[in-house]
């Protein structure tokens, strides 16, 4: 989150161009450090897919507060379950 998801949504927000939605990080990690690969903001993506199965706090809940600029009490609850996407 430190290193690239908040420099990320702060870099946007100060040109002007803050963003409000999903935005999925697709991350590789080695030796600890993460590099950022993309980012999709879409649910058609694999990536994002297998979070929502996990996800417990109502996505519809999430949507309106999204487009409603109603984001700042949100608390994201998941689900200890696990999930996996395979993709051929």
């Amino acid at each position: 989150m430190r290193e690239i998801i908040l420099p990320t949504i702060a870099e946007m927000a100060r040109r002007g161009t803050p963003y409000q939605g999903v935005l999925y990080a697709g991350l590789m990690i080695k030796d600890g450090q993460g590099r950022l690969v993309e980012y999709n903001a879409r649910f058609g993506d694999p990536e994002t897919q297998v979070l929502i199965p996990r996800l417990a706090t109502p996505l519809a809940t999430l949507l309106y507060k999204a487009a409603t600029d109603s984001l700042d009490d949100v608390v994201l609850n998941w689900r200890d379950e696990s999930a996996v996407t395979v993709v051929l």
